[in-house]
């Protein structure tokens, strides 16, 4: 039995992918050896060859998969289905489910990935509010359509605050930072619940009002079935040095705004621009020089 296992979804096998698995076996302390599993669509995905023996020198696993034609306008479905395909894989082999965007970085021992007894879900909020929910609001026709699809007790709806603009909204997790027991098979609901609900007519209503709920879609009945499922006890929100938006630092509100980002545990970044001009300490900028020249 691992302690966790490491998981992502790739629609390209690119640097951004790679970096993110040697990120792990360079920073990851005593949770680097874990085993790395990336899902792809090898509709889309060709491979090279450089590629894959960097990923076999990184002790990376592959599965691919194909998605239906039904789902091809839809933004991230082969994101939901890349996660319930793995968490089947692993759920006998792990306690702790890391599932990450693919922009993300590993930069220090992420201790808290390994989930306390009792707790179901490690999270962090989403960056900002987007086409999220205020809490103390009235909750607005597309918010409803989630709570009923997935069946949120109302006393389940607890304030959240959003990690960049410090906005308290209904529940909205960010979906690429989430730790879950593979056991309790939420991925693989959330994958089935998608592929029934991503044609519902009300919803496709609403995304024609607000192109966004469509975008997002993956990410709002993620929350909801959590919602579903457990109590506000069972969930533990991560440190904000954990899935810290580099990219969204300029917009950053808090009082403890990092200033040098030398207690960063893990960091999303969106396209290797932010890597390049943000000050992130020396070792790491010299490190993430070094790998991308590898990869080209």
């Amino acid at each position: 039995m691992h302690k966790l296992i490491y998981a992502f979804r790739s629609t390209k096998i690119d640097f951004r992918t790679i970096l993110l698995a040697a990120s792990i076996r360079t920073f990851a302390g005593k949770l680097k050896e874990c085993p790395i599993i990336i899902a792809y669509n090898d509709e889309h995905t060709n491979i090279s060859h450089e590629h894959q023996q960097i990923l076999k020198t990184l002790n990376v696993s592959l599965i691919s998969f194909q998605l239906s034609k039904d789902f091809h306008n839809d933004f991230f479905a082969d994101f939901v289905k890349s996660a319930g395909i793995i968490e089947k894989k692993v759920c006998n082999e792990t306690e702790n489910l890391v599932w990450l965007g693919p922009d993300t970085l590993i930069l220090k021992e992420p201790t808290h990935f390994l989930l306390p007894e009792g707790i179901k879900i490690g999270y962090r909020p989403v960056h900002h509010i987007n086409i999220g929910s205020l809490f103390g609001s009235p909750t607005d026709d597309y918010w409803n359509l989630i709570f009923r699809l997935c069946e949120v007790p109302t006393e389940r709806i607890f304030p959240m605050e959003t990690h960049v603009d410090l906005d308290i909204i209904r529940p909205y997790f960010n979906a690429g930072s989430i730790i879950t027991r593979p056991k309790e098979g939420l991925f693989q609901i959330w994958w089935e619940n998608y592929q029934q609900w991503h044609q519902n007519k009300e919803y496709l209503e609403l995304c024609k009002v607000k192109p966004a709920n469509r975008i997002f879609f993956h990410q709002a009945i993620l929350s909801g079935l959590i919602l579903n499922r457990y109590t506000k006890n069972s969930l533990l929100e991560l440190p904000k040095n954990y899935n810290y938006p580099l990219h969204l630092h300029a917009q950053n509100s808090r009082k403890d705004k990092p200033k040098d980002f030398e207690d960063m545990i893990t960091i999303r970044y969106e396209n290797l621009d932010i890597l390049e001009n943000i000050a992130l300490p020396n070792h790491i900028k010299t490190w993430i020089s070094k790998e991308i020249s590898k990869i080209d």
